[in-house]
């Protein structure tokens, strides 16, 4: 099997969840740049079906959510991993017959772990 083959296969079985903490959301866009499904969106430019929380926070920055109607995150975690806020937390969903869901990164896991 060549390496592409190996990428590929790991691509079509591996599935991400994302999770944005609103209260920590500061709006840099970074989770947006940087990811690279181009999955992460300001919550005003989702539909209102689609959103999982406020558009805007309490500080008045508008909230970034994943948009992802074709399911095609990977769970890569850069999006958790640029989020200077710690406001982004990756699952990563196992193959089936592997370990259930669990973080994969996030950047306030970084942080805490740089403190000890």
């Amino acid at each position: 099997m060549s390496n592409s083959q190996a990428n590929a296969s790991w691509k079509d079985k591996a599935a991400g969840q994302v999770q944005v903490e609103p209260l920590l959301c500061k709006s840099c866009g970074l989770c947006a740049e940087y990811c690279p499904q181009d999955l992460m969106k300001p919550a005003n430019d989702i539909p209102s079906d689609s959103r999982s929380g406020p558009i805007i926070n309490p500080a008045g920055h508008v909230v970034y959510e994943i948009y992802d109607p074709n399911n095609k995150c990977t769970g890569c975690g850069i999006c958790a991993s640029v989020c200077p806020e710690g406001a982004v937390v990756v699952y990563r969903t196992k193959p089936a017959g592997k370990q259930a869901a669990m973080p994969a990164t996030s950047s306030a896991s970084r942080k805490e772990a740089n403190r000890e």
